[in-house]
């Protein structure tokens, strides 16, 4: 088999993803064979794969072609023992986990050992939900397809072959992004109440060394050798007013 050209965009792009241990990855706005291929990479690779969203990888076409194609698949059955598959999955991360499946020689030691470091989720779960999570760009449907291209969703697929939990997961999907709305409220509320504590602070301390500069150029100082000694300033000399000077002077007798 031919070495890939390194020159290709795409091949560098693989090179640096698969170059960490593990990776995280938002699967919205992806096409999902070229998400697939990969992940199916990087798992050869030995690294381990988490992908979030799978209900929102998109898929090109026109929707009621990939409906046709699945309900062809659903048809297909071992005639002797139906229990031996192949079995039809109609979760979007299971239809997205079998795409994987299909890119890596999973009935080999190092097949299985690598499909073993793929996770797949629908919407985000909490443990990730804070986690920095990567995108594919060679993957990316706004980067390699035309505007006016047919897709849509693995979701939208599911749920109309019997998927049934898109409204749940939408809910939480909700609730989380409420929470984080008011947690990024509270963080906002924290940060500024710092920078006016600051601010205040630094006020206070510019009156401060204005009063010891103050006090500093009051005072004089004389050097010795032993040290420096500090000469207290001279009390001002109070002023004559008019009726001390209109008052007589009493000679003492």
């Amino acid at each position: 088999m031919a070495e890939p050209d390194m020159d290709n965009k795409a091949v560098k792009e693989v090179s640096d993803y698969v170059s960490r241990r593990k990776l995280v990855i938002d699967g919205e706005g992806h096409l999902k064979g070229r998400l697939a291929s990969v992940v199916a990479k990087a798992l050869l690779l030995g690294r381990v794969v988490v992908v979030y969203n799978c209900d929102k990888i998109c898929i090109t076409g026109k929707f009621k072609r990939s409906k046709l194609k699945w309900f062809k698949f659903w048809g297909q059955r071992c005639n002797v023992n139906p229990a031996r598959g192949p079995f039809h999955y109609r979760a979007p991360k299971a239809i997205f986990y079998r795409c994987v499946r299909g890119m890596v020689p999973r009935k080999t030691l190092r097949g299985r050992k690598a499909i073993r470091n793929l996770k797949v989720y629908e919407g985000i779960p909490p443990k990730y939900a804070k986690t920095t999570s990567l995108v594919v760009p060679c993957a990316m449907r706004v980067l390699n397809c035309r505007p006016d291209y047919k897709w849509h969703t693995i979701g939208k697929l599911s749920s109309d072959v019997g998927w049934k939990y898109g409204p749940v997961i939408n809910k939480l999907n909700r609730k989380r992004e409420e929470k984080e709305r008011i947690a990024l409220k509270k963080k906002l509320k924290i940060k500024q109440l710092k920078y006016i504590s600051r601010v205040q602070t630094r006020r206070d301390t510019s009156k401060l060394e204005k009063k010891i500069r103050k006090t500093i150029n009051q005072a004089h100082f004389k050097t010795f050798d032993q040290g420096y000694t500090l000469k207290p300033a001279a009390k001002p000399k109070p002023k004559k007013t008019k009726a001390s000077k209109a008052a007589p002077k009493i000679a003492a007798k």
